[in-house]
């Protein structure tokens, strides 16, 4: 996937070889403990080049992966959302509290 960390879309690129176009496809998401969090494609497969956007919006930042299989054949790859530079700051302010160390006397 391009890009990897990727905030908040990413592209999942395969070619499908000519030998397997028809077969069964099947691209899933799944979550660091291995939950399914997307099925982004299924059918049969088509030969060439295939690019599918995952939009992670509504996912949070963290490790993930993603299961290709054509066939009786598959992949396993890691990918990372990341979150934007500053937005942990950003989302911790209002839980924070500025404590004043009074100076010497």
């Amino acid at each position: 996937n391009y890009p990897n960390p990727f905030n908040p879309t990413t592209v999942i690129s395969f070619t499908v070889p000519p030998r397997q176009s028809g077969e069964q496809l099947l691209l899933e998401v799944y979550n660091i403990v291995g939950r399914k969090v997307a099925t982004l494609l299924a059918g049969p497969a088509s030969a060439g080049l295939t690019r599918v956007e995952l939009d992670a919006r509504d996912y949070s930042s963290g490790v993930y992966f993603y299961r290709l299989q054509i066939g009786d054949r598959s992949a396993v790859r890691k990918m990372a959302r990341s979150v934007p530079a500053g937005a942990w700051r950003r989302s911790r302010r209002p839980n924070s509290r500025t404590v004043q160390i009074p100076g010497p006397g």
